[in-house]
């Protein structure tokens, strides 16, 4: 058990250090989608505040949940998330102009869910450590194709919104067009089932 335990700390320290590299190299090359997109430039601290929730996402290690089948665990960190983000929501969003602060309404969920998280993990034993090179190399290399694969779906599905912004440059159209979306993606979700 405690060779296992050793092995997925291992694999759990060097996937988050990969998810820490992705971002800073995505954090290098952001700014400069300032200088192609208007848009960006208006709504900066908008862009700033969604880049900075990142954060937490990059520490709250879902993936190892189900890996661990601590489905009830995770299920109920979501949940936590979720009435969380729900509330402040009600709370903090009260008129027009503080759509600027949706990112810290999501930002404060997303560190409660990381810290429960890795709190959790350390009950359990994992423990995050140093990741050496060869290790991330390696882990790098085994994950690159599924990265791609997930990478250009994540593409794909985010593409439309993207893809008109850069068109239309209204973002009350674009806003529309996204939420109408997610309406169509939950209620294929509740079907599913069916």
């Amino acid at each position: 058990y405690s060779d296992n335990i050793l092995r997925t700390s291992k694999y759990l320290s060097n996937a988050v250090t990969i998810r820490f590299i992705v971002f800073g190299c995505c954090c290098i090359l952001l700014p400069i989608s300032v200088l192609f997109f208007p848009l960006i430039e208006n709504e900066f601290l908008l862009f700033i505040l969604t880049i900075v929730g990142v954060i937490p996402s990059l520490l709250y290690p879902s993936w190892l949940f189900i890996g661990l089948q601590r489905i009830r665990q995770l299920n109920l960190i979501i949940l936590i998330n979720k009435i969380i983000s729900l509330g402040l929501v009600f709370l903090l969003i009260t008129k027009e102009s503080d759509y600027k602060i949706y990112p810290l309404v999501n930002l404060i969920p997303s560190c409660i869910s990381a810290g429960i998280s890795i709190w959790y993990l350390y009950v359990i034993g994992l423990r995050f450590q140093i990741s050496f090179i060869d290790n991330i190399w390696n882990q790098l290399k085994d994950g690159f194709y599924p990265f791609i694969s997930q990478s250009l779906t994540a593409l794909y599905a985010q593409a439309n919104p993207i893809i008109l912004m850069l068109l239309i440059q209204d973002a009350t159209l674009v806003g529309f067009y996204a939420v109408a979306e997610k309406v169509v993606m939950i209620t294929r979700s509740l079907l599913s089932p069916l």
